[in-house]
């Protein structure tokens, strides 16, 4: 439950309290005196200074109690107690105060009467944090006047004392609508402490989360790129040790065998590259190097490397001439279309792909459009997440990894290029590679 206990909400307000009450003090002292040298006459010179002496005393006294219980830094261990306190010593302070009428005699009422409003006021303004201090001090300051006035001439000050009480019962009025008030402050501000509060502590957690799933992410890639890298070095061998068998004389049947086993081969070593190439982008370790290159190099690189697959599957591969040039890494422009016309190879099935350039204000558009199966709307951001594969519920490894796309995410947005993709079911898909045009101004 938000908010603060009773005995923490009590605390604040005899903090709040207290240091009104040191505040005040010069004011006190101030007001002593100048009571003193307003009603100062021959006839109650003895009376009235004694007045002042007892008053100040209790003033300091006062004044020395609020300093200390402040100095020793108020908790929530004793509270009560120290209300107490509180309370007799203001009972004793308005006692002092009222005194002042007991102390001058023959005066006009009306000075007293507005003296006395403005001793209240003022008391009222300090000790509002917390009414039973208030009404202990004003209180008992209104009983002292009450009884002097009806002592002297009852029948006479019946209608003043009525008139300042209903004025009395008004400012009590109004400062426990101020006391309301500041209790309504202290809770909605321990509210805000402890919200504030649980706020950090979510905040702690999450940083903590975030940092274990960074090392979590840190170890995999680290492990994948340690693996790739020492299972390379036997898959290679063995693939030597393939072509070498490839020229010794077989049979049909050992010759059927050997294509199984090279096929199986190089999909191994098609794996640890791309887990190699995914593991290294995902531990940041690619730093691209931005230089002025030739589209058509890449492209035809491209499909000397891929037309075969393509043509194995009955599919045309196109590719059309540019003599566009754009500023790009050049091994990364390459990873990244590998990547696309590998996937649309794979996923074409009838029709072919064709890569084409356009030239649009300052961009170059790197686009691969096949005649595959299509994505659908709802699947087009899952298939950029690692592991994610279409048609391949079963985990066939002769499909890969399903990191071809993840791969070609992270390389863009290593290289803040732009990446689009439209797709139709059982028409195909397009993706777009925006490159910045060489000569361009940069924006």
């Amino acid at each position: 439950m938000l908010g603060f206990s009773q005995d923490l909400i009590l605390v604040e307000q005899l903090r709040m309290t207290l240091h009104n009450v040191r505040i005040s003090f010069r004011l006190d002292v101030a007001a002593i005196f100048i009571l003193i040298w307003l009603f100062y006459t021959e006839k109650i010179a003895a009376s009235l200074i004694t007045w002042g002496v007892l008053t100040m005393s209790m003033r300091l006294a006062s004044e020395w109690h609020a300093k200390k219980l402040l100095s020793e830094r108020l908790n929530c261990d004793s509270p009560r107690r120290i209300a107490r306190e509180l309370i007799g010593i203001n009972i004793l302070m308005g006692t002092c105060w009222g005194l002042l009428f007991l102390a001058v005699t023959d005066s006009n009422s009306e000075l007293m009467a507005t003296c006395f409003l403005a001793i209240i006021a003022s008391r009222m303004l300090m000790l509002a944090p917390f009414l039973p201090v208030l009404f202990a001090s004003s209180f008992t300051q209104f009983l002292v006047m009450a009884a002097k006035y009806l002592q002297h001439a009852p029948s006479y000050y019946c209608m003043h004392i009525l008139l300042l009480s209903l004025l009395f019962a008004g400012l009590c009025a109004q400062a426990h609508t101020i006391s309301s008030n500041i209790r309504n402050l202290i809770n909605s501000y321990s509210e805000n402490i402890e919200l504030l509060a649980q706020l950090r502590e979510q905040k702690q957690r999450a940083k903590a989360a975030h940092t274990e799933a960074l090392q979590a992410s840190t170890a995999k890639s680290n492990f994948f790129a340690a693996a790739s890298h020492d299972l390379r070095q036997p898959i290679h061998a063995l693939g030597l040790f393939l072509e070498v068998l490839s020229r010794s004389n077989l049979n049909d049947h050992q010759c059927t065998v050997l294509g199984h086993a090279r096929a199986s081969s190089e999909a191994s070593l098609q794996m640890l590259n791309a887990l190699l190439d995914f593991s290294q982008i995902d531990l940041g370790a690619v730093q691209p190097i931005i230089q002025s290159l030739s589209l058509q190099h890449v492209l035809s690189k491209i499909e000397r490397e891929f037309g075969p697959q393509a043509n194995a599957k009955n599919l045309f591969y196109r590719t059309r001439d540019t003599k566009l040039r754009v500023q790009s890494d050049l091994a990364l422009v390459e990873m990244i279309l590998r990547n696309l016309v590998s996937n649309a190879i794979r996923y074409t099935h009838s029709g072919g792909i064709l890569v084409a350039c356009r030239a649009r204000t300052n961009t170059v558009w790197l686009e691969v459009w096949d005649t595959g199966i299509g994505i659908e709307a709802c699947k087009l951001h899952d298939i950029f997440r690692e592991f994610h594969q279409i048609g391949n519920p079963n985990r066939d490894r002769n499909k890969g990894f399903g990191l071809g796309l993840a791969i070609v995410d992270g390389v863009v947005s290593k290289l803040g290029h732009q990446l689009t993709l439209h797709s139709c079911i059982g028409r195909g898909s397009v993706f777009k590679l925006g490159l910045p045009l060489c000569g361009a101004p940069s924006k």
